[in-house]
């Protein structure tokens, strides 16, 4: 979508929609979902919050759509992240505490975020059992690691929480 505006815009209206219709909301899903993850990290962070609202609100029956969009949705973000860091980590006036604040830092600390939330959202939920599907079974120790790796050495205190409350409702 080219316009900030706009993209607000609609995430606010699929919000809306989501109270409005319920259960009928899911069947748009198959539309929305390409839409929200194919245009960068602002959508996907807003696309998790959504996904969040939807695990919340319908739990059980949400969870086969939960189990078949996990997968996609970590790589998308680990592959942002790691862009993210990546193109960080060029600068060569490195300074870690600058470069987070940066606009490109300030991206990429917000998709972690909105990753460990959604993780968060997930585990405390009774669609947790999609973390050792079959089909996701494959990634889980790589959202573990990086779990762990949020405790350990991320320096965003915020984050270190979420990811503590990750662990903690495991």
């Amino acid at each position: 979508l080219p316009d900030a505006d706009v993209q607000q815009r609609l995430v606010h209206y699929i919000h809306k929609m989501v109270s409005c219709l319920e259960e009928d909301f899911l069947a748009t899903l198959d539309i929305i979902i390409p839409l929200m993850t194919s245009n960068g990290s602002s959508l996907l962070n807003d696309f998790m919050r959504l996904v969040g609202q939807l695990i919340s609100r319908f739990g059980a029956k949400f969870s086969h759509k939960v189990n078949a969009i996990l997968k996609p949705l970590t790589f998308e973000v680990f592959t942002l992240v790691r862009k993210g860091t990546a193109e960080l980590s060029k600068n060569k006036e490195y300074n870690k505490a600058a470069l987070e604040r940066s606009e490109l830092g300030k991206e990429v600390t917000n998709l972690k975020l909105s990753y460990f939330n959604f993780l968060y959202t997930l585990v405390k939920s009774d669609v947790v059992q999609v973390l050792g599907s079959k089909e996701n079974n494959s990634i889980l120790k790589e959202v573990l690691g990086v779990v762990k790796q949020g405790v350990l050495w991320w320096s965003n205190p915020n984050g270190q929480r979420e990811c503590w409350n990750i662990f903690g409702a495991l």
